[in-house]
């Protein structure tokens, strides 16, 4: 396929060449003309109290209180069982 750069692929094979002879470059040079990037502060990461009868391994596995799932499980529970009764109790009526 030997036709006529396009000045696309003449950007891109200058931008490859850079890359090959230089360090990485910064993400300055990869912005756009007129665009501005947010620079977001680094996120820090939450610490979760650790109590005494509570070993680490726990905590990595379990992030989340297990009352708040009981809780949700015992909603969706409750949930599940109207729409089924309501469910029979529909069909058992109109048939």
């Amino acid at each position: 396929m030997a036709g006529r750069r396009t000045k696309k692929d003449k950007i891109i094979a200058q931008l490859r060449r850079q890359v090959q002879h230089t360090e990485p470059p910064s993400e300055a040079e990869y912005s756009l003309p007129g665009v501005s990037q947010k620079v977001s502060p680094p996120l820090v990461s939450p610490s979760l109290p650790v109590s005494s009868g509570v070993s680490g391994d726990f905590l990595s596995l379990f992030s989340y209180d297990p009352a708040f799932i009981r809780k949700d499980l015992v909603r969706t529970s409750i949930l599940t069982l109207l729409a089924f009764s309501t469910e029979f109790g529909l069909y058992f009526w109109l048939r």
